[in-house]
């Protein structure tokens, strides 16, 4: 691994390996979700009108 960081010594892949995905949402804030590293990167901007198959986070807000 390239990076190593002390408080967390050993590695959690199935959260860390996702792509961040930021769009605005319908209320004009910031929408963040994750999408699974196994996904192409591309579904994460399919426009058919339905949610894509990444995992909905909270996100503070300012």
């Amino acid at each position: 691994s390239a990076h190593r960081r002390l408080d967390f010594p050993q590695p959690d892949y199935d959260r860390w390996m996702r792509f961040v995905v930021v769009e605005k949402g319908a209320d004009g804030a910031p929408a963040v979700r994750t999408l699974d590293v196994s996904q192409p990167l591309s579904a994460a901007f399919a426009r058919n009108g339905q949610s894509t198959t990444g995992s909905e986070v909270e996100h503070a807000s300012a």
